[in-house]
């Protein structure tokens, strides 16, 4: 006879969450059958009395005994069916539905006049089955309800107090980084305007290594056209001074040739110098003979002026022929001046073409070592990350 919900409750619960009471009888039930009942549980907060499964009434426990206690009250309804007790006392039952929330079904319960302030209220349930809700469980669960609100508003009350001062710390962080946000702006601003020193002094490096880019382009063309000229010079001057060699030792081998030749009449003057030699001793040997034998003497005298004649004639053709080859000596000497003149010429080409390349090796040697600098200085200069500064926002 008693349906009870062990949900807990919490501000959105209903009064399907509660504890209600089944007890129902036919209109034809007699009065004194309820009385027993009653009797029996005294938790019953009242009976539902219906006919043909129609709603006719709803009889208090309160309402029952207080008409019970009547004179001759006993006597008339306990005997006699309790529709008989329904029709007489004419009771007004608040009815609800089981989603109804308990803090609205207790303000709708209150709202009653006095005489009904404690009468059960009747719940209609999903699968419309009738069954009664004591006041008292209702105000009771109301009080339950407002224990957790107020327990709920003093955990909130709690946080708000938590985060209060939560916020009062956070509001000092926030005036300790406002602080450090303002050192920071001034300290970019110090920053920027180094920045704004650098970029002028970079903008002036720039143009300065723009400037020095050009005169490296200028330079490299010149030393691209000269180098070019060069090479071809030396070219040029090799094949010539490899014809003068090829000449010099086309000389060379003649002069062996005629180095040959004046070996030849060397030998030749050397043998004519011995027959004269040889002739000379025949001459003083003819010289001092007897007298007796002067036509053989003379006959010997004449053939040794013959054979000096011949000799004297070989000594000439020797000599004539030794001039000739002094004469080619000196065409091709002259010849061997000419081709070293020549290689003079071109070497000394080559000289002056060499020294243009060396000056201008040396002029971009200058300006290389001119851009080193300027790279020194720009890394000598720190950046504004890199200064201590810099860090010390940080």
């Amino acid at each position: 006879m008693t349906s009870s919900n062990q949900t807990p409750l919490n501000p959105s619960s209903t009064i399907a969450d509660l504890e209600t009471h089944k007890y129902q009888v036919n209109a034809d039930t007699l009065g004194e059958v309820v009385a027993n009942e009653f009797q029996d549980h005294p938790s019953l907060p009242g009976v539902i009395i219906t006919e043909a499964d129609q709603l006719l009434g709803v009889i208090s426990r309160r309402k029952f005994l207080e008409q019970m206690s009547q004179p001759y009250s006993l006597e008339l309804y306990l005997r006699r069916p309790i529709r008989v007790l329904l029709e007489v006392m004419e009771t007004d039952t608040l009815t609800l539905e089981p989603d109804c929330r308990i803090d609205k079904a207790v303000r709708q319960a209150l709202n009653r006049s006095l005489d009904l302030l404690y009468e059960p209220i009747l719940v209609r349930k999903e699968n419309q089955s009738l069954e009664l809700l004591e006041l008292h469980h209702l105000l009771l669960a109301q009080s339950k309800i407002f224990a957790q609100v107020n327990k709920i508003i003093n955990n909130q009350k709690e946080e708000a107090r938590r985060y209060a001062e939560n916020l009062k710390q956070e509001q000092a962080k926030v005036k300790e980084y406002t602080r450090q946000l303002e050192q920071q702006q001034l300290e970019a601003q110090r920053r920027n305007q180094v920045l704004e020193m650098q970029r002028a002094k970079l903008s002036r490096q720039a143009n300065a290594i723009s400037e020095l880019n050009e005169r490296f382009v200028q330079l490299g063309e010149l030393l691209s056209e000269e180098g070019k000229q060069t090479f071809a010079q030396m070219l040029s001057s090799v094949e010539a001074i490899s014809d003068y060699t090829a000449r010099i030792m086309k000389i060379g081998e003649g002069f062996n040739e005629e180095l040959e030749s004046v070996n030849n009449a060397t030998k030749l003057i050397e043998r004519v110098s011995q027959q004269v030699r040889n002739l000379s001793i025949q001459a003083a040997l003819v010289a001092n003979r007897p007298q007796s034998d002067s036509s053989g003497q003379m006959s010997g005298l004449s053939r040794i002026t013959t054979e000096i004649g011949n000799l004297g004639n070989k000594t000439f053709e020797a000599t004539t022929e030794v001039n000739q080859i002094a004469y080619r000596f000196q065409s091709q000497i002259e010849d061997l001046t000419n081709a070293a003149q020549e290689s003079e010429t071109v070497a000394r080409s080559l000289v002056k073409r060499s020294q243009q390349t060396q000056q201008a090796l040396e002029e971009l040697e200058r300006l290389i070592n001119e851009y080193k600098q300027d790279n020194t200085i720009i890394e000598s200069n720190p950046s504004p990350q890199e200064t201590p500064e810099a860090d010390n926002v940080h």
